[in-house]
């Protein structure tokens, strides 16, 4: 009897569960990208992933494994596969192509992915999958991966150590358009490549990088429109609270939350602010809750390093949490605003 899942049938989506079950007993303990329904676009080669796992190495490092996964048979499903797999290797060092289980559709690319370090991993929905982490791609680009890839994955790893194994923790990467700020503030380059992961509540954690100044940041972040109403009848008690550091930044990103909505007006971000920096943002959050349609998202946040430096896991994990106690009492005030319009 056949399967119900059977080749003529069988989807992508139902390799991600077994394909998640398979990374994670390879020692890959968060795993991201549409596999795990987190969708994340890789940094540089701007492709979205099907599953990128990361892991922590013996010495204090950071790992990462992306996986490429097509059932097709066709010549062009499979040398579609092999072309998004050369992409993922410029920015993380391992990479391989996942096939359900059974198929012999890698012939004719299997020469060109041995000779470029790519790896196989064979997919049994119900079963046993097979294929072990390939060694470092010979296209890994060592630099482009410590400048974006590899801060990602240190976040990651670090948020769920922070938060726990049943966090609802929420990545996304991706071109980021709508980012402009201020002339002012440090340049941000259109578009760019941007990643975040954060908690789901209505005063977040938010660990993220903020590629056009370089710099990788933990902060306090306030989503929806009515949870701003408030903020401003805090702003003594914060401005009290927030640490006088020459590592602070204060923002404002205002979005677009319905059909119709006024276009947004440009984000507000500073970094190296003090708290007397505190009442024009509030006066901003204020001009833009009056705008229809437009809701805006308010940020305090601490550098935690640039992006051109690669701090090992001890490292990183002491100034995110020195960073995240320096905050504490910034947090409670905000959870104290958010909750009279809870």
């Amino acid at each position: 009897m056949k399967s119900p899942r059977s080749a003529a049938v069988l989807k992508e989506k139902h390799l991600y569960p077994a394909l998640v079950r398979h990374m994670t007993t390879k020692g890959f303990s968060e795993v991201v990208g549409a596999a795990s329904d987190r969708k994340l676009v890789l940094p540089v080669v701007l492709q979205e992933v099907d599953a990128l796992g990361c892991r922590w190495t013996d010495d204090n490092d950071v790992d990462a494994w992306a996986v490429e996964v097509k059932r097709g048979v066709a010549r062009g499903d499979v040398r579609a596969a092999f072309a998004q797999a050369v992409a993922y290797s410029a920015v993380v060092p391992r990479v391989s192509i996942g096939t359900p289980a059974g198929r012999l559709d890698l012939e004719e690319i299997r020469p060109h992915m041995k000779r470029l370090g790519l790896g196989h991993v064979s997919i049994s929905p119900s079963g046993t999958s097979d294929g072990e982490p390939p060694d470092q791609a010979v296209l890994f680009q060592r630099e482009l991966f410590f400048q974006t890839t590899r801060h990602a994955a240190v976040l990651l790893l670090l948020a769920r150590e922070r938060f726990g194994a049943d966090a609802d923790l929420r990545p996304h990467a991706g071109v980021w358009q709508d980012v402009h700020e201020a002339p002012s503030d440090p340049p941000c380059i259109p578009g760019s490549w941007g990643f975040a992961v954060h908690t789901m509540l209505p005063v977040q954690w938010m660990f993220w990088i903020r590629r056009g100044p370089g710099e990788i940041i933990a902060s306090l972040w306030i989503e929806n429109r009515p949870h701003h109403a408030h903020l401003p009848d805090s702003e003594g008690a914060l401005r009290r609270a927030i640490p006088v550091r020459d590592d602070l930044i204060l923002g404002v990103w205002p979005r677009r939350y319905r059909q119709g909505g006024v276009r947004p007006p440009a984000s507000k971000c500073r970094s190296g602010c003090s708290p007397d920096d505190l009442p024009a943002l509030m006066r901003y959050v204020r001009a833009v809750l009056d705008e229809k349609g437009v809701s805006p998202r308010f940020s305090i946040g601490l550098r935690l390093w640039t992006t051109d430096q690669r701090p090992t896991r001890s490292e990183a994990d002491a100034r995110l949490r020195s960073a995240m106690e320096a905050l504490s009492p910034v947090r409670q005030i905000l959870e104290d605003a958010v909750g009279d319009c809870a």
